[in-house]
């Protein structure tokens, strides 16, 4: 299934799927965000794999989505109703966190550089993250809301999660581990080796026994009320996409002017963009 954007390897156990726009950061389009998911569902029944490393190629893991191309998963207040547009990206979204939250085989975010929006919320959607300890993690939501809001208050506190929503924050992959947002912060340049080390090690026990554990770790969370957050926090994603002022900022991103969009973005926070 690898493509130019895409690239899927398997190799003792362990399958890696890169991201492989470097001269873009990795900035995902329509196909390549699908092409993530069709590729983890097509290792949900094979033998030969027992865990999953999600990668991006260059200096970043992934910037978010392409400036060029609007998502497929963004609501638009003039094609439909807004109720059909919640419903429309609640059943999407909750598609793609499915895939992952019920693959069989444990996936680890491997992430560096740059991080935020949809690349933040894919590597949060992982098993478990290791990162560069100098990546650069942004908090910056096009729609007010995010989906993160269903796994930070469980995952680093509701008091941090707050903080780091209201105020737009970036942070490091240091930053991250200590706060419990990313399982480990490495030097960059030992960050593959660390990486490929975790899955060696995950890959010695049969996928059978692993997939039990996930399943009981995941169940803990669906108990937790996760389920039910994932709900209203996707229904309330998409009514801040259709408010005037997320309309304000994605017209001028993808009407060519998105170093413009991403300033009146920022301004909101009162912070530069990432570099």
């Amino acid at each position: 299934m690898s493509s130019e954007l895409l690239q899927l390897e398997v190799s003792d156990k362990i399958a890696t799927i890169t991201l492989n726009r470097p001269d873009k950061h990795n900035a995902v389009t329509n196909v390549m965000w699908d092409g993530i998911f069709e590729m983890i569902r097509s290792l949900r029944a094979r033998t030969d794999v027992s865990v999953i490393i999600l990668k991006g190629a260059g200096k970043s893991f992934c910037v978010g989505h392409d400036m060029h191309e609007p998502l497929e998963v963004f609501p638009s207040a003039t094609e439909s109703p807004w109720f059909e547009e919640v419903d429309r990206l609640h059943d999407r979204w909750h598609s793609y966190r499915e895939v992952m939250w019920r693959a069989p085989q444990p996936i680890i975010a491997q992430i560096q550089g740059n991080l935020f929006t949809i690349g933040l919320e894919l590597a949060m959607q992982c098993d478990l993250v290791i990162a560069a300890d100098d990546a650069k993690i942004t908090v910056r939501s096009l729609g007010g809301a995010s989906f993160l809001v269903h796994m930070w208050p469980w995952l680093i506190g509701v008091r941090k999660a707050k903080e780091l929503l209201f105020m737009g924050a970036q942070i490091s992959g240091k930053e991250a581990a200590e706060l419990g947002m990313v399982n480990a912060a490495v030097p960059l340049e030992r960050l593959d080796e660390h990486v490929r080390e975790i899955a060696q090690r995950i890959a010695k026990v049969p996928v059978t026994l692993l997939a039990l554990e996930k399943r009981a770790c995941n169940l803990c969370f669906d108990q937790m009320g996760v389920p039910v957050a994932i709900e209203h926090s996707e229904a309330i994603r998409a009514v801040g996409f259709l408010s005037k002022e997320s309309q304000s900022v994605r017209e001028k991103m993808f009407s060519g002017n998105w170093r413009e969009g991403v300033q009146m973005r920022d301004e909101q926070y009162r912070s530069e963009s990432p570099r």
